[in-house]
């Protein structure tokens, strides 16, 4: 209604993204955080260290395999007609 194929490409693929990033950033932050507590407690027989290069070669893949998988359906959906997207099928 009003917005281009591109705009809409865009808002999905924005969405996505968005979700991705805060899902990847929470869970880094929730596995560091478990890690640092076992440690602290003296449950574990290591000390805390992040391999920081290693993390973000394992973000940044995840991150570009996030999008490459819905860049498909993202396409598929930015061409669809607005009336057929919210057309009612039994």
């Amino acid at each position: 209604m009003g917005f281009k194929q591109s705009q809409v490409l865009t808002a999905f693929l924005l969405e996505y993204s968005f979700l991705a990033l805060v899902g990847m950033g929470v869970g880094t932050a929730l596995g560091i955080l478990m890690v640092y507590n076992l440690s602290s407690v003296g449950l574990g027989f290591f000390t805390l260290t992040i391999p920081w290069l290693n993390l973000a070669e394992v973000l940044g893949l995840s991150y570009a395999l996030t999008l490459l998988a819905v860049a498909g359906p993202s396409i598929k959906a930015s061409r669809l007609p607005p009336a057929e997207a919210i057309r009612y099928f039994e």
